[in-house]
């Protein structure tokens, strides 16, 4: 939106895609979350596809874990040589999937320096852009509203996803205005000295886990769930 495009973003978070259509133009831009459960049965994959992580997940529903796998690979597998595939670097099974992949490939890492791709540099506090070898300081962690290093490496993925649709000056602007989705790591209030966060969207134990390790402060966590 920052750049000017007419978007639409869809998924499990509010409004369904099918109803805005009749309003969507070739030239617009789709942002869509796809679980796995509607990727099992898809034969086509969008332009540009993410894979932040892969971890065992709803295997109450699926047969095993590598049924679970192989539908989120569903979004890469009918890419051609000019699309797109963003992966964390830091998680062994979203790493190999590069072999698979068809178009372009971007890394994104927290934890190692890459060549080339999207990193975030605990040690200097900064996500950069690796070309060939070459560091590119983007922004510094002070200049981003989101707390969590899986944040940082959420807007190293944002940053390669849309790395053909922008310039890094916009890509910039926007994610310093950025305030963060509701229920995820939301400030309510402060109370007698306690900060609540609603984490509500943090429905996975990674997900929490990762919530979780956002803060320094002393932690008090309300929990409830199926499992």
């Amino acid at each position: 939106q920052h750049a000017g495009y007419k978007t639409f973003l869809g998924g499990n978070i509010g409004t369904p895609l099918f109803t805005k259509l009749p309003e969507m133009e070739p030239n617009d831009i789709v942002v869509l979350e796809l679980s796995s459960f509607q990727l099992m049965n898809m034969h086509v994959s969008p332009d540009i596809a993410v894979i932040t992580n892969i971890t065992p997940n709803h295997l109450n529903i699926h047969k095993d874990y590598q049924e679970y796998i192989d539908a989120k690979k569903n979004i890469f597998k009918y890419q051609n040589e000019k699309n797109t595939l963003i992966l964390n670097y830091d998680n062994d099974i979203t790493r190999k999937c590069s072999k698979e992949a068809k178009g372009k490939v971007i890394f994104f890492s927290s934890r190692e320096n890459l060549n080339n791709g999207y990193i975030y540099d605990r040690k200097d506090e900064a996500i950069k852009y690796c070309k060939d070898g070459v560091f590119t300081e983007v922004l510094k962690r002070q200049d981003i509203k989101l707390r969590g290093v899986h944040n940082y490496e959420n807007i190293c993925a944002a940053l390669a996803a849309t790395s053909s649709l922008t310039d890094i000056k916009t890509q910039v602007e926007a994610i310093k205005e950025f305030n963060g989705v509701e229920h995820r790591l939301e400030f309510v209030r402060e109370l007698a000295g306690v900060k609540y966060y609603n984490d509500s969207i943090g429905t996975s134990p990674a997900s929490t886990i990762a919530g979780l390790n956002s803060f320094e402060e002393n932690i008090v966590l309300l929990a409830g769930g199926s499992d």
